[in-house]
């Protein structure tokens, strides 16, 4: 039996997804880097770079007639396209590829998280920006899960040495 706390939670949950296309926009996101994550780490003794690939011929050649007719022949623009194209997205993709052969899934799934906090945290030092109390919040649990995640996990190793592969 559900009870009448679990059914509110899932009918806010569903209202609030199908009310805002950002937030469902979110969750796909969030359900196709877990995907991603997933289906590296399956391949952690191949190579895991060719999923990050195929990924992103299969985004490119989705979003393809959205930008088809506004291109541009700015070199300025190709410059910079190109730099966070390779610099941005590359080379962060290689280090993941890297990486992901030797952590878990969880932890490739928990670090990159820390990433997104230090866009409001630059905005705050270089721009003034002021974070929002729910903003400061968010960030507080991830960097609490985060740390929380190492310290449980080094807990453990040091209890029982044997677990060092633990993951």
């Amino acid at each position: 039996q559900k009870t009448a706390y679990e059914i509110g939670v899932r009918l806010v949950g569903s209202e609030m997804c199908i009310r805002d296309r950002g937030n469902m926009l979110a969750l796909l996101s969030g359900f196709g880097f877990a995907g991603l994550t997933l289906f590296m780490r399956k391949q952690k003794n191949d190579r895991p770079i060719d999923s990050v690939l195929v990924g992103n011929l299969i985004t490119f050649l989705f979003c393809s007639p959205f930008y088809i007719n506004n291109l541009t022949n700015d070199l300025s623009s190709w410059s910079l396209i190109s730099f966070l194209g390779i610099i941005q997205l590359g080379l962060a993709y290689i280090l993941y590829s890297t990486a992901i052969k030797h952590v878990s899934a969880l932890d490739a799934i928990i670090y990159p998280v820390i990433e997104p906090l230090f866009n409001p945290m630059l905005a705050f030092v270089f721009l003034g920006e002021a974070m929002s109390g729910t903003a400061l919040l968010g960030g507080g649990l991830v960097l609490l899960g985060v740390v929380g995640r190492g310290i449980l996990k080094e807990m453990i190793i040091k209890k029982n040495p044997s677990r060092r592969g633990f993951r």
